[in-house]
């Protein structure tokens, strides 16, 4: 290395010190100033990344109940908060229409089976017919050949035997006919039934209504659309948070993070749930992209309502 260059870090070097030692003087007669040090064990510890969203409280699972039928309302049976197990009556829409129909069906039923059974008697007319017109042309046909009736007689016997085979033929087709119409009954007058018993709403598992849509007198048309009536929540001791996360925190997001979350109903507490699962379509809004995650949560006691928004 150049010796000159050596020289002058060194006197560089000085003066550094020297002016170290100026300062650590006392501005009044030269004392040594006085200095406190301060020191820190070094760990080891976790980063965290915190992303905050907020989204609506829901049930884990939750299932709407409508009708498939139209009608007035006559009575309902539940309301909001009601407890309900599966198949328990919600309402009733008037059946007056559907008993008719029913009605109906029924004689419609007992008309095709009147048939099938006249369609069976012919048969059995046939059938005798046709063993009567079998003797016949065979003792015609005997004395055919000995010669001793004419060939009109003949023929005649063994026409009436042939016509005798068609009609039985012709009965069987009939009696088919006739049973495919008493089945056709029958799965009409089962339609109407089914359409009877839908008069009745029903709930389809157990759970608590959160929602009711109906009043008792309302009308109500399905012809396109289910007609909803209630909503029912299936468990809510397990609820769901739908946080809306902006596309710049989606990133490292992942299932089984850890998820903290409070509502404004209870100021200052905190509650814990994890992350269930990241949709992966985004959804935009005035420019901005967010993510829904979803949030899974224990709500033991029930405190959690839905729809309560929960700062994430």
């Amino acid at each position: 290395m150049n010796k000159k260059l050596l020289i002058g870090i060194a006197a560089a070097a000085v003066i550094v010190v020297g002016g170290i030692a100026f300062m650590a003087r006392g501005s009044g007669g030269g004392k040594t100033g006085d200095y406190t040090f301060e020191t820190v064990a070094i760990e080891r510890g976790d980063v965290a990344r915190i992303v905050s969203a907020s989204g609506a409280v829901q049930p884990r699972q939750k299932t709407e109940v409508g009708s498939e039928v139209s009608g007035k309302i006559l009575e309902l049976y539940a309301d909001f908060n009601t407890v309900v197990k599966k198949d328990q009556v919600l309402a009733q829409i008037d059946p007056l229409t559907f008993i008719n129909a029913v009605d109906q069906a029924r004689g419609r039923v007992l008309q095709s089976e009147a048939t099938v059974a006249n369609a069976r008697n012919s048969i059995n007319k046939s059938e005798v017919a046709l063993d009567v017109a079998k003797r016949t042309y065979d003792r015609q046909k005997a004395l055919f050949a000995e010669q001793a009736i004419s060939q009109a007689a003949w023929e005649l016997a063994d026409q009436q035997y042939k016509n005798a085979q068609l009609e039985l033929d012709a009965n069987k087709v009939s009696l088919k006919s006739a049973e495919a119409g008493l089945a056709q009954s029958r799965a009409s007058m089962d339609d109407a039934k089914l359409k009877l018993e839908r008069t009745k709403i029903r709930s389809p598992i157990d759970g608590v209504i959160i929602s009711r849509a109906v009043d008792v007198g309302q009308t109500v048309q399905s012809s396109m659309n289910v007609a909803k009536f209630f909503t029912i929540a299936q468990d809510l001791s397990q609820i769901q948070i739908e946080a809306a996360v902006v596309e710049s925190d989606i990133g490292g997001i992942d299932e089984g993070d850890p998820v903290a979350f409070t509502v404004d109903a209870f100021a200052g507490e905190r509650f814990q749930g994890e992350v269930q699962q990241v949709r992966k379509l985004g959804t935009e809004a005035a420019n901005v992209v967010t993510y829904t995650v979803i949030v899974a949560a224990r709500n033991p006691n029930g405190r959690l309502l839905p729809g309560m928004t929960a700062n994430v």
